[in-house]
């Protein structure tokens, strides 16, 4: 992964600076403590640093690098780092020589906050092995570019990423509800309920 020498910022974040503000758990700064070996801020992403397009939306690009104790690591401490931060970001984990992305869509609510949506990772591989391009004429299409190739959902440019990804999951649901809604059938002995089940079945598919 390189960005331009603009970019670099290279600072180590004491873990505690992302929950001293917030109102954690004594268990979630546990998993900070127990689980982070450290928290790097590897690159600022901006239309400055970049040269390009500036945006209404995305004011700055975070990219942090997490050292972490172990692969089984609470996710959910991602949410608490990004809570602290008002900015889009994009994290990279890191084990034994091995490297994880991940990032969730965020979006701003007001001047100072973000909402943050669902997580996407790769999985683990060699760090040495990642190659992850940022391009793009702006700092929407940068995050696009970033978010789709570590998310894996297809591309859409003629769509605003936000539609993309609510399509995405919608469709996950419908495809996890027919699962379910299948695995229901095969357990289902009477022919009445089996028949309502398989008409569902067939109505979800049909708006896939």
């Amino acid at each position: 992964m390189e960005f331009s020498s603009k970019t670099i910022v290279n600072v180590k974040v004491p873990k505690k600076s992302f929950y001293e503000n917030l109102t954690v758990s004594a268990a979630n700064k546990r998993i900070f403590v127990d689980q982070i070996s450290a928290i790097y801020w590897r690159y600022k992403l901006t239309a400055d640093t970049l040269g390009v397009a500036t945006s209404e939306t995305i004011d700055e690009i975070e990219i942090f690098e997490i050292e972490l104790t172990t692969k089984n690591f609470d996710s959910s401490i991602l949410r608490l780092i990004d809570r602290g931060i008002p900015y889009h970001t994009f994290f990279i984990l890191t084990y034994g020589g091995e490297s994880q992305l991940w990032i969730a869509y965020k979006e701003k609510t007001s001047s100072e906050s973000l909402s943050v949506g669902n997580y996407y990772h790769t999985d683990f591989a060699p760090s040495e092995s990642l190659n992850l391009s940022a391009d793009g004429l702006s700092l929407d299409d940068i995050y696009a570019a970033l978010f789709y190739q570590v998310s894996g959902i297809q591309k859409d440019f003629s769509k605003p990423l936000k539609d993309v990804i609510l399509e995405y999951e919608q469709r996950q649901k419908l495809e996890r509800e027919i699962e379910r809604l299948e695995k229901q059938l095969k357990r289902e002995a009477q022919p009445k309920k089996k028949f309502e089940l398989h008409q569902q079945i067939i109505c979800l598919k049909d708006m896939r």
